[in-house]
This record gives structure tokens, C-alpha cells and sequence, in this order.
């Protein structure tokens, strides 16, 4: 029997373990926009990375997305995306407005363009960190140059002189929950440090297999049971086939929603061996946190024991567990 919901294999479950459905709920429309608006305009810097997520709110897997009419690109060729997240970087020359179309697999309705702005990077008025700049949905004018500021805060504008840095609005600041994949973990982060713990026992793993458990509450997800083979390690994440990421544990479709997965990474942490010990390595721009106590920040490594949770970001949760050989 398959869910009515998300087309998922439920076996005889009346509750589907993926999306949460039950058996005698009614298909429903899954995907819908933020306050049923398109996305409206945005302005960005030449030479910048371009990073936006379509504001679609739904409760299963996102739908397939492919992006055309992109900066520096042919107009018909795509980019596809999995998690509805376009992320490019903005050629030099290519100054001026653009119209990004996005067309979404399964929800026609929803398909449409983007309007983009492409300026040089000394006339942004943004976050300097970020370099774009959302507008307003009914935003269709210009950023501002100096000379249009008022006159009542000189010092914005008095030339040769030093500019305070202005407040950060929302939608400069950034997003310090959500995570960014622009570059692997292994190209910057600081060198493991795992060094066993020494009041925890060591893992004979000739007695017994080791596992990874996913919980989705107190649930076990059936089908995310990893074995960790000794001198193996596992990624933890979501695949991105367009990024080339493919993570042994794929949480890809298992948050409860959309807004909860975009909280963890692609690449959130890496679990492997070490001196007979297991440890958790947080890859990601947001804590882990162990029996919701202890915090695992980024690059930081940490001596698993046996049968503790580990708490990712958007809420599932990893359990340690042995089972003795037979």
C-alpha cells in the first residue's frame, strides 16, 4: 500500500513513516508558497555568490526544480536543483536585469520567474558579507546611490570621509541558523581531534555491530538503520545529486518540514572510528546537541558512547547502538 500523501511504500502502516500521513487522509495540495506570494525581486553584486531558496512551504519531499535564464549561462540551459535552492555565482559582466524562470516537477502551477538585478559591487547597499539584497515584493526600484540620501545623515555620504556601519536590517543579516554549502568541510576545517575519552570503554568490534539509528520524535525511521563498519566512517546530510553530495545517511524527505531540513547542512557530520572509540565530527554551521545538553559546535569532535542521542539541527536525532554478535 502506498501513501496518498507522498507515494511512499507504507507496507500495512496506517501512519506513513516518511511524511507522517494517514492512511485515510485525503491527497492534499503539498506544496504551496509563504503567504501565497511568489518570490519578488532581487538585486545582487557582480562577482557574488547567489544563494536563494523558492519560500514554498509543503510536508513532503520538495519537488525537482529547474532553473533557466541564468547569469552567464545560454538561456535554455538548466541547472537543476532537489532542495529548491538555486546557488550560483554571478559572472563580472553580467550587469543588468535578468529573468530567472523556475519550473517545478509535478506543480506546474507554481512555475514562474524571478526578477534579478545585477549591479557592480561598490553600488550595493547591502551586507557586505552577503551582497544581496531582497526587496519587498511590490519593490521594483533601484538600490540607492549616496546622492540620494537624505541630507539629515551627512556623514553617510560626506566623501573621503568614514562611514559608520549602518544598522543590519533582516534582510542583510546573516542567516547564522542556516546552513551554507559553498565550500566542503574538508578544504576548511580544523584538524580532527580525537583523543579517546578515558573514562569511556573502548568497542571491541569483533564482539558485536555497531549502529546509527535515525529518530524522526521518538520513532525510529525503519529504513535509516547504518551499520559503521570498523576503520569506516558515514556522512550524515542530504543528497544533492547537483552538488555531487551523497551522504551514507541521507535525512533527505525525513524532516517534518521544509523549514525544519533547511536547518541542517548537505554535509552535517561524519561518525567513524578511532583507537576503538566512535566519535561525531559537527560539519555544519549549527551546533549538534547530545541528550539536548551537551553542544557539539562546528569542526569540533566528540566521543560517542553507546546508546546517547545526538540532536541535529531541524530535530532528528542519532542514537548509538551495539548489537552483540550472535
Amino acid at each position: 500500500m502506498k501513501c496518498r500523501q507522498c507515494n511512499f511504500e507504507m507496507e500495512n502502516l496506517q501512519v506513513c513513516p516518511q511524511c507522517g500521513a494517514t492512511s485515510e487522509q485525503p491527497p492534499t495540495q503539498a506544496w504551496h508558497w509563504q503567504n501565497n506570494k511568489p518570490p519578488g525581486p532581487i538585486t545582487i553584486a557582480a562577482g557574488k555568490v547567489l544563494q536563494f531558496r523558492l519560500p514554498l512551504n509543503g510536508n513532503t519531499a520538495p519537488p525537482r526544480c529547474q532553473w533557466t535564464g541564468l547569469p552567464g549561462k545560454a538561456p535554455n540551459d538548466p541547472v537543476f536543483s532537489d532542495d529548491l535552492t538555486l546557488e550560483i555565482v554571478i559572472p563580472e559582466d553580467a550587469t543588468g536585469i535578468h529573468k530567472i524562470n523556475y519550473a517545478l516537477a509535478g506543480y506546474e502551477s507554481l512555475n514562474g520567474s524571478l526578477r534579478l538585478k545585477v549591479i557592480p559591487k561598490q553600488q550595493l547597499a547591502a551586507n557586505p558579507e552577503t551582497g544581496v539584497s531582497k526587496k519587498p515584493d511590490s519593490a521594483e526600484t533601484s538600490t540607492p546611490q549616496p546622492s540620494e540620501i537624505p541630507e539629515k545623515k551627512p556623514d553617510l555620504v560626506t566623501k573621503n570621509s568614514t562611514s559608520p556601519t549602518p544598522p543590519e536590517t533582516e534582510a542583510q543579516k546573516p542567516a547564522q541558523t542556516v546552513p551554507s554549502d559553498n565550500v566542503k568541510p574538508a578544504e576548511t576545517s580544523k584538524p580532527e581531534t580525537n583523543t579517546p575519552n578515558p573514562a569511556l570503554p573502548a568497542i571491541d568490534p569483533h564482539s558485536g555491530l555497531v549502529y546509527v539509528q535515525v529518530y524522526r520524535g521518538n520513532m525510529p525511521i525503519s529504513q535509516l538503520k547504518t551499520k559503521l563498519d570498523y576503520h569506516q566512517s558515514l556522512l550524515v546530510g542530504k543528497r544533492s545529486e547537483s552538488k555531487n553530495i551523497f551522504p551514507q545517511i541521507d535525512l533527505k524527505s525525513h524532516f517534518p518540514d521544509s523549514r525544519s531540513a533547511s536547518f541542517c547542512s548537505r554535509q552535517q557530520a561524519k561518525i567513524y572510528w578511532s583507537q576503538g572509540h566512535v566519535f561525531i565530527r559537527n560539519l555544519g554551521a549549527s551546533p549538534l546537541r547530545v541528550n539536548n545538553n551537551r553542544v557539539i559546535d562546528k569542526d569540533e569532535d566528540y566521543n560517542w558512547p553507546l546508546n546517547e542521542t545526538v540532536e541535529l539541527p531541524g530535530g532528528l536525532v542519532l542514537r548509538l547502538t551495539f548489537e552483540a554478535a550472535g
